[in-house]
C-alpha cells in the first residue's frame, strides 16, 4: 500500500508541474501575441496625426488580448512614452504594458509576473515571469 502512494504521489507531482508549464506557456504565448497587436498600432500613428505613433491607443488590444489567459493578474498601463520598470520592480500577479519610442521604431512591452493559480509560497519559487518586448518601424507619411 505504501508504494502505491508513493507512485501515485509521483504521478500527480509530475503531471501538477506539467500543467503548470504548459498554463505558463500559454500565457507567454499570449503575451507575445498581444504586444504583437498593440504595437501595431501603436505604429500606425495617431488619428489627425498620421507622421506621430499612437502610443496611448496600444494599450487596448493589448489589455484585451491578455485578459482571457491572465486568471485575477492585474494589467497595468504604464503612461504612454515611458518604459517598464525592472522586473523585480513589479508586484506581484501584475503585468505592466508600456508603449514607448525607440529610436526611430516604436516598442511595446509586457513585463511582470502573471498570477499562476497556484498558492503563492509555491509561485515565489518560481521563476515564470514574463519579460515581452516587439519594436516595430513607426509609420512615416511624407506628402
Amino acid at each position: 500500500m505504501v508504494e502505491f502512494a508513493v507512485v501515485v504521489f509521483a504521478f500527480l507531482f509530475v503531471m501538477f508541474a506539467t500543467m503548470l508549464a504548459a498554463f505558463h506557456s500559454i500565457q507567454r504565448a499570449t503575451a507575445e501575441t498581444a504586444a504583437a497587436a498593440g504595437v501595431q498600432v501603436a505604429a500606425s500613428g495617431t488619428p489627425g496625426r498620421v507622421d506621430q505613433p499612437d502610443l496611448a491607443g496600444a494599450f487596448a488590444p493589448t489589455r484585451d488580448l491578455l485578459r482571457p489567459v491572465m486568471f485575477s493578474t492585474a494589467i497595468v498601463r504604464v503612461p504612454p512614452g515611458q518604459p517598464c520598470r525592472p522586473l523585480g520592480g513589479i508586484a506581484p500577479d501584475t503585468l505592466e504594458v508600456c508603449a514607448y519610442p525607440d529610436g526611430e521604431l516604436v516598442a511595446e512591452t509586457v513585463r511582470g509576473r502573471p498570477n499562476l493559480l497556484v498558492p503563492s509560497f509555491v509561485a515565489d519559487r518560481l521563476p515564470l515571469s514574463i519579460d515581452v518586448t516587439v519594436e516595430m518601424h513607426a509609420v512615416s507619411y511624407q506628402p
